[in-house]
């Protein structure tokens, strides 16, 4: 069943002229088990991004076990990165 689930989502298209352009999925495999699913379209993402993307994940998914683990269930809001893409385009 999962491996249909993720076979037909990886062939899922994508409208470039519709939102959205990344889809996420969070599969329940047993109590203790759980299977992430990303996919995107490769005019959003190259190399880089999409390592940071996935590093940036799994960092906050760590830190969710954390919080778990120690019974906060509170986390820390991050401050805001003092550069923006948006920073990057003008200065471009």
């Amino acid at each position: 069943e999962i491996e249909d689930y993720l076979q037909a989502a990886s062939s899922e298209s994508f409208n470039l002229e519709q939102s959205p352009l990344i889809r996420i999925s969070l599969l329940n495999i047993s109590d203790n088990e759980n299977l992430f699913f990303l996919s995107m379209h490769h005019i959003i993402g190259d190399g880089w991004s999409t390592e940071l993307l996935v590093s940036e994940i799994v960092d906050n998914y760590n830190k969710l076990l954390k919080d778990e683990d120690s019974k906060d269930n509170e986390m820390q809001e991050e401050a805001p990165l003092s550069i923006q893409y948006k920073d990057y385009t003008i200065w471009r």
